[in-house]
């Protein structure tokens, strides 16, 4: 938090306010009652621990005015778990936010459910079934592989082949044969 309070500092001359638990409620109170003031405008840095706290997400869903501007959650991998306090609050915030950025420098997929979860988080109109989004990634295996094939130079009947076979497990509309076509040409 302090780093990230100086880094906003130094690059951008933007002075943030460093808030627990407290503070942030309080901010969350002084929010509803002074939000059409022009003159309300708060930058603060709140810590996960502190953002997590049961009496923050309370005072999320008991104030429907609050609102935030500009969102950004570093380490964004630890709300990849749905239905813990980490990614309750991260909803929640993301929720009444209108422009978010998600920061993480680590790996986020142990599972593809767990990129699933920060994705809803950060546009749930387009993440909002598993299903669907599981569905809609099994057409990029393929192309992925056909490509593989081809850049492995690899014969065109040994890539009509891999397509001839798995063409029928595909039910995203991908042109094979044009594909293909595009491949000859």
């Amino acid at each position: 938090t302090y780093k990230w309070r100086e880094e906003m500092h130094l690059r951008f001359g933007l002075n943030f306010e460093i808030v627990d638990t407290k503070g942030f409620i309080r901010l969350i109170e002084e929010y509803t009652h002074f939000h059409n003031s022009k003159s309300f405008s708060k930058q603060v840095i709140i810590s996960y621990p502190a953002l997590r706290s049961d009496r923050v997400i309370e005072a999320l869903r008991n104030n429907p005015l609050f609102e935030i501007s500009f969102l950004i959650m570093d380490e964004a991998h630890s709300m990849r778990y749905s239905g813990t306090s980490t990614s309750d609050a991260g909803e929640m915030l993301s929720s009444v936010a209108s422009n978010i950025v998600f920061l993480s420098a680590t790996p986020v997929q142990n599972k593809l459910e767990d990129l699933f979860n920060i994705l809803s988080m950060l546009d749930p109109d387009s993440f909002m079934d598993y299903g669907y989004f599981e569905r809609s990634l099994s057409p990029n295996r393929f192309i992925h592989i056909l490509i593989q094939k081809i850049r492995n130079n690899e014969t065109l009947d040994a890539i009509k082949a891999y397509i001839d076979i798995n063409e029928a497990d595909l039910d995203a509309g991908i042109d094979l044969q044009k594909v293909l076509h595009d491949i000859k040409s």
